[in-house]
C-alpha cells in the first residue's frame, strides 16, 4: 500500500514539475523564474477549472452553448500557457481581458441573474494585478478596469437583460443548477486567484527588500570575514583569501566554485559522497555558500533569486543528501 501511495506521490510531484518548469528561461534572473513559475501555475489551474465547469454543465444540463463557451475558455487558457512568448505582453494581456469580459457579460444575460454568472466579474478584476504591474502599465489597468466594472454596471442597470434569455434555461428551469455551479467555481477562481496574487506581491516584496537592504549586507563584509577567520583556521586560510573569497560570493562571481573548491579541497568531495543523486552546480554553490554560513536572504540577494526559491532549492538538495528531519541542515553544512 506505502509503494502504490509512494508511485502516486512521486507522479503527481512529476506532473506538477513539468506543469511548473515549462518553458523556463535558464538565462533569465530567478525573479523572472519565479513568476513564470507562477504563470504556469495559475493558467494550468485556470484551464482545468473552465474544463471542469464546462464539463459540470454537460454532465447535469446538457451539451448547451455554454457548456462549449466554457469550454471553449479552457482551451484559451491553455493556449495561453503553452504560447509562453507573448502571454506577457500586455496587448495580449488586454485583449484577453476585453474578450474575457465579454464572454461573462454575454452568459450573465444569456443564462439570467439567477445563474449568478456576473459573479466571474470579480475574480476577473482580481486578476489584474497579477498579469500586470503598477505603476508600468498603469494605463492598461485602467482600460480594462473601466471596462469591466462598466459592463458589470450596465448589465445590473437592465437587470442583466442585455439579450434574451436561454430559452432552453428557461423551458427546463435550470437556474437552479447553474446557480450552485456558478458560485462554486467563481468563488473557487476567486480564492485561487487572490492566492497567486499574494505569491506574487511578496516576491515584488522581496526584490525591493533585497535593494533596500543591499547596502547593509555590504557593510556586514568585516563582520563576515572575523567569523570566518575563527570559523575556519583549520583551513590555514589567510586574510586576503577570506576577503577573496566572500568577495567573490557576494559578486556572484563565474569563478566563486572553482576557487571555493581550491580553498575548501575536501568539501564538495564529501558532500558527493553522501549524495544519492548527482549534484549540479547550482547544488554546489548552495553548499558553498552555506559553508560560508551566509542565511536565506544574503544567498538569494547575492544570486539575483528570492528566499522562496532558495528555500526550494534548499529542500530538494536536503532530500539528494538525505538529512534526516531532525538535524538542521545548514549546522551539518558548516560542520563538514
Amino acid at each position: 500500500m506505502k509503494t502504490g501511495n509512494s508511485y502516486f506521490s512521486r507522479t503527481l510531484q512529476g506532473i506538477y514539475e513539468k506543469i511548473s518548469f515549462w518553458g523556463i528561461d535558464h538565462n533569465a534572473s530567478e525573479i523572472e523564474k519565479d513568476f513564470t513559475i507562477l504563470i504556469n501555475q495559475y493558467l494550468a489551474l485556470l484551464t482545468l477549472i473552465f474544463f471542469s465547469h464546462g464539463i459540470a454543465i454537460y454532465t447535469f444540463i446538457g451539451l448547451t452553448v455554454d457548456s462549449l463557451f466554457l469550454l471553449s475558455i479552457s482551451l484559451l487558457f491553455a493556449f495561453s500557457y503553452v504560447i509562453k512568448e507573448y502571454r506577457k505582453n500586455k496587448y495580449v494581456i488586454l485583449i484577453t481581458f476585453v474578450l474575457l469580459n465579454l464572454i461573462i457579460t454575454y452568459y450573465s444575460s444569456f443564462c439570467g441573474v439567477e445563474s449568478c454568472v456576473f459573479l466571474f466579474y470579480f475574480p476577473l478584476l482580481l486578476a489584474i494585478p497579477f498579469f500586470l504591474n503598477y505603476p508600468e502599465n498603469k494605463v492598461e489597468i485602467i482600460i480594462i478596469s473601466i471596462i469591466i466594472l462598466g459592463s458589470l454596471y450596465i448589465s445590473a442597470i437592465n437587470n442583466f437583460s442585455l439579450i434574451p434569455q436561454s430559452d432552453l434555461v428557461l423551458k427546463y428551469h435550470y437556474q437552479n443548477k447553474l446557480l450552485i455551479m456558478n458560485i462554486t467555481f467563481s468563488l473557487l477562481i476567486f480564492r485561487i486567484t487572490y492566492y497567486f496574487v499574494g505569491e506574487k506581491k511578496r516576491e515584488d516584496y522581496m526584490l525591493v527588500d533585497f535593494n533596500v537592504t543591499k547596502d547593509q549586507y555590504i557593510k556586514d563584509l568585516q563582520v563576515k570575514i572575523e567569523y570566518l577567520e575563527g570559523q575556519h583556521k583549520k583551513e590555514k586560510l589567510s586574510e586576503s583569501d577570506i576577503s577573496e573569497i566572500i568577495r567573490l560570493a557576494q559578486t556572484n562571481d563565474s569563478i566563486f566554485i572553482e576557487r571555493f573548491d581550491l580553498y575548501f579541497p575536501n568539501f564538495f568531495n564529501i558532500i558527493r559522497s553522501v549524495s544519492k543523486s548527482p549534484l549540479t552546480m547550482s547544488d554546489l554553490y548552495l553548499c558553498a555558500m552555506l559553508k560560508l554560513n551566509f542565511n536565506n536572504k544574503q544567498i538569494a540577494l547575492y544570486s539575483n533569486s528570492t528566499v522562496k526559491s532558495i528555500e526550494s532549492k534548499k529542500y530538494r538538495l536536503r532530500k539528494k543528501i538525505e538529512i534526516p528531519d531532525d538535524q538542521d541542515f545548514t549546522i551539518w553544512i558548516t560542520s563538514i
